[in-house]
């Protein structure tokens, strides 16, 4: 009786599994926050495919390097998991 139980707990748990198991994970897009009032958001167009490329490598994570510019007030805004602000002066 046990065995025909775990057999049928093997078999319902590999029919609940999502087909691209084992497969890539989805990728990440981050975004860059693009704001008015001066203050350099434009800065270091470097900074976000490099922090990428680190996580990719040392952390396992699967973030494309190009990433998304979005403005303050978009709805694109929760687009996208992570948003990153720099500069400084009025947003």
């Amino acid at each position: 009786m046990k065995k025909v139980l775990w057999l049928l707990l093997a078999i319902c748990f590999v029919q609940a599994t999502p087909e691209k198991a084992g497969k890539e994970m989805a990728e990440l897009k981050l975004a860059l926050l693009k704001y008015n009032g001066g203050g350099d958001w434009y800065a270091n167009p470097t900074s976000l495919p490099n922090l990428s490329r680190f996580c990719n490598l040392h952390l396992g994570m699967a973030l494309n390097p190009d990433y998304a510019t979005v403005d303050v007030g978009s709805f694109d805004l929760f687009n996208y998991p992570f948003v990153h602000m720099t500069g400084h002066g009025n947003v």
